[in-house]
């Protein structure tokens, strides 16, 4: 393990639990520990779905990466989602994961709050000192052509 590894893991790391501990805090602040605790949780989750999107690469963003290269993992994570939206929005899931259901707005901000750590790692890639793209290949500067 690298360096710039161990950086990005613990900004990672950073990102993902200051986002769960601040919907943790929203929750018990406006509602009861339940909600707290599914809002901390749910965030949790999906930001975890989200992180696995962006972590083929250091250095190349996501936006950047060939599509090719993983066809099912987009997939894999649009379901989970999925499936984890309905757990929350199920009253008999929801009392089967103790947690409390939340509306539709509840899971949009979670969601937009949970994309917060994959964001500021992607927006990290692209303006590091590593993504000077070269005029003739459009890759970064040292990348092997076709890897990802």
């Amino acid at each position: 393990m690298d360096r710039p590894f161990l950086i990005a893991m613990g900004a990672t790391s950073v990102l993902t639990a200051g986002v769960a501990m601040g919907a943790y805090l929203y929750g018990i602040r406006n509602s009861d520990e339940t909600t707290a605790r599914t809002f901390a949780f749910a965030t949790l989750v999906v930001s975890q779905l989200l992180l696995s999107l962006g972590c083929r690469s250091m250095t190349r963003p996501l936006w950047h990466a060939s599509v090719r290269s993983s066809l099912m993992l987009p997939g894999v994570v649009l379901g989970t989602i999925l499936v984890q939206l309905c757990v929350h929005r199920n009253e008999t899931l929801a009392g089967i994961k103790k947690t409390t259901t939340l509306g539709w707005g509840q899971c949009a901000a979670l969601f937009a709050l949970a994309a917060v750590p994959r964001l500021v790692m992607e927006l990290g890639k692209a303006i590091g000192a590593g993504w000077s793209t070269s005029q003739s290949s459009g890759l970064p500067k040292g990348s092997a052509e076709g890897a990802l």
